[in-house]
């Protein structure tokens, strides 16, 4: 599933496969250049890891629009099923998350961690 934002700059997207073992024949039989070539102008993979015991594994793709990540998956669907999930850093989820919630309903908010957090170490 993706879900779309009003992207106005280049996002970082997490893509979880897995794979069939015929995917694997299909990966060694390319160059490390070859494999990096298949992201489209606009993204760039920052990272790219694989539990082969299993099959399955991550990559981190920053893209300037979700469809170019969209059309890298397309072209493993045939040999990989993929999940993509945007993703922001802090930065990014402190001006979300204040857009929706102050500080005093975050720090009684039920949703929020258990734990040592609370309204006065939120805002120090």
């Amino acid at each position: 599933m993706l879900m779309f934002c009003n992207i106005t700059q280049a996002a970082v997207y997490v893509i979880d496969f897995k794979c069939k073992p015929e995917a694997y024949d299909v990966f060694a039989s390319m160059t490390l250049a070859e494999l990096d070539g298949q992201f489209l102008e606009g993204s760039t993979k920052l990272a790219r890891y694989h539990d082969l015991t299993s099959g399955s594994g991550i990559a981190l793709v920053k893209a300037d629009d979700p469809s170019l990540v969209i059309e890298f998956v397309n072209g493993w669907s045939e040999l990989c099923e993929s999940v993509i999930t945007p993703m922001v850093d802090d930065a990014e989820a402190m001006d979300i998350l204040t857009k929706w919630y102050s500080v005093a309903d975050w720090a009684s908010s039920s949703a929020r961690p258990s734990g040592n957090l609370t309204a006065s170490n939120i805002t120090s």
